[in-house]
């Protein structure tokens, strides 16, 4: 029951934030149909939870309890892959296609390569 609790908490913690932090990127590009925020929160998720990843797995004293609410709650509620489908299709629904290409292929490579990058720096933690 607390593991279930920690996931949902931490869940709560990150989709917050992730609210946030479309509110705070929509404030200043107001005019933007590109989903800059929901791409931005999920290289940052992916930077973040390589990093925790990476720490969780080289640190005996990490426990699975800051795994359950950080990474499966945390991250799993600020990344937003559902709601990166749902932007890419509107993309293609409203013909642009240029503009979906763009988010898919800069989400993935990127979001690749910063939970690569932070999966390296744990290991100087």
């Amino acid at each position: 029951m607390m593991n279930l609790l920690l996931v949902g908490l931490g869940g709560f913690c990150g989709a917050i934030s992730r609210y946030l932090l479309g509110l705070g990127i929509s404030s200043v590009l107001p005019s933007t149909k590109f989903p800059i925020g929901v791409m931005a929160a999920n290289i940052l998720g992916s930077f973040l939870i390589g990093l925790l990843w990476g720490i969780s797995n080289n640190n005996p004293s990490f426990r699975s309890e800051y795994s359950l609410f950080l990474i499966v709650g945390v991250l799993g509620g600020f990344t937003t892959f559902s709601s990166f489908s749902l932007d890419n299709l509107k993309l293609l629904s409203q013909g642009m296609v240029i503009q979906a290409i763009m988010n898919i292929v800069i989400s993935v490579v990127v979001g690749l390569l910063v939970t690569w990058l932070g999966f390296l720096l744990s290991k100087h933690i």
